[in-house]
C-alpha cells in the first residue's frame, strides 16, 4: 500500500440501532473495505489518531482499491468533536451514515446490555432519574463498580449531536436511516444506501447473516468476571471477535439465566416527554416525520 489510506465512509451511530447488522451487510459488498475491527474507535482514541499512517494500514491491510473504506463506531455520535475531526482527516466528501431508532426503545435495549454485563444495578427508572439529574445539575451519577458510562438518555438525543456533523458536512454526504424502516424492509434501505454511496447496485445481500444478537443472563459475579477478563484482553490489545463475544454470551447463558427486564409504562412515558422537543427539532433538521416515536 504506497498512498495513505483513509476511510472515507463512516458509519457514526447510533448505537444499539442496528449498527452492527448493516455493518456486517455492507461487508459483503465488493466495492466495500472493511477494517479488521468491527468497531475502529479510530476518532475517539487520541494514540490512534496521532499515529494514524500504522493504525491504518494495519486495519485496512487487506485493501485492494475498493471504492468505499468504511469506518463502524457507533460512538462517534455521541462525541461532539468526531464531526471535526473526520471534517479535517478524511475530507468534506466523506459520506456519512447514521442509524436512528425510537431514543426511548433504544435506552433500554442499551440498558440491558449494561444489566446483562453486570454493569448496572439500578432499575431503569432509577438509572434514567439519575442520568437526568446528572445532566441538569452536573452531579455525579450513584452508580457502585462504575466502569462504563451510562449514556442512556444522552446518546438518544440525535438532535443535539447530528447538529455538529451538519456543520461540517453538506446535507448531500448524509444519510440518515431510520431503524424501524431498516427492520421492516432491509432490502428497500439498502437499495437507497447503495444510490448514495454510488456502489454497484445489481450486488446480493445476504440477509441470514447474524444480527446483534441479545441474550440475557443473570448479573452474577461469574458473569461479571467474565466481563472484565474481555476488558482487560481489550486493555493487553488481544482482540476479540464479535463472534467469539456472542459465544461467551451463550455459554453464559446456559449456565445462568434469568427473567428480561421489561420496559415498564412508566419509564416510557417519562422518557417520550423528555425527549419530545429533541425528536421535533430533528424532524427539521433531517426532514423526516418521525411522529411515531412521540
Amino acid at each position: 500500500m504506497n498512498k495513505q489510506i483513509k476511510p472515507n465512509c463512516i458509519l457514526i451511530g447510533a448505537a444499539k440501532s442496528g449498527t452492527t447488522f448493516l455493518y456486517k451487510l455492507l461487508s459483503q459488498h465488493t466495492d466495500i473495505c472493511v477494517p479488521k475491527a468491527k468497531e475502529m474507535t479510530f476518532f475517539t482514541n487520541d494514540k490512534r489518531y496521532i499515529n494514524h499512517v500504522k493504525f491504518l494500514k494495519h486495519q485496512y491491510s487487506h485493501y485492494t482499491n475498493e471504492k468505499i473504506i468504511l469506518d463502524n463506531t457507533p460512538e462517534y455520535l455521541l462525541k461532539s468533536y468526531c464531526a471535526k475531526r473526520i471534517h479535517e482527516f478524511s475530507g468534506e466528501s466523506t459520506k456519512l451514515i447514521c442509524i436512528l431508532r425510537n431514543p426511548v426503545t433504544r435506552a433500554f435495549s442499551h440498558y440491558k446490555m449494561l444489566v446483562n454485563s453486570s454493569l448496572e444495578n439500578q432499575s431503569f427508572y432509577e438509572a434514567i432519574k439519575d442520568e437526568i439529574e446528572m445532566i441538569n445539575y452536573g452531579r455525579p451519577t450513584y452508580r457502585p463498580f462504575k466502569r462504563v458510562a451510562r449514556d442512556y438518555i444522552k446518546r438518544g438525543l440525535y438532535y443535539e449531536s447530528l447538529s455538529e456533523f451538519f456543520k461540517y458536512f453538506s446535507k448531500k454526504n448524509i444519510h440518515i436511516i431510520i431503524f424501524e424502516d431498516f427492520i421492516n424492509d432491509p432490502q428497500k434501505v439498502l437499495n437507497k444506501l447503495i444510490l448514495f454511496l454510488e456502489i454497484k447496485n445489481y450486488f446480493q445481500f445476504n440477509f441470514k447473516t447474524s444480527k446483534n444478537q441479545y441474550i440475557y443472563t443473570k448479573p452474577t459475579f461469574y458473569n461479571r468476571f467474565i466481563y472484565i477478563f474481555i476488558h482487560l484482553m481489550k486493555k493487553l490489545k488481544i482482540n476479540i471477535t464479535h463472534d467469539t463475544l456472542i459465544k461467551i454470551r451463550k455459554f453464559t447463558n446456559k449456565i445462568s439465566y434469568g427473567e428480561k427486564p421489561e420496559l415498564d409504562d412508566i419509564s416510557k412515558k417519562y422518557l417520550t416527554n423528555y425527549f419530545k422537543q429533541s425528536i421535533i427539532d430533528l424532524e427539521k433538521l433531517i426532514n423526516k416525520d418521525l411522529s411515531i416515536w412521540y
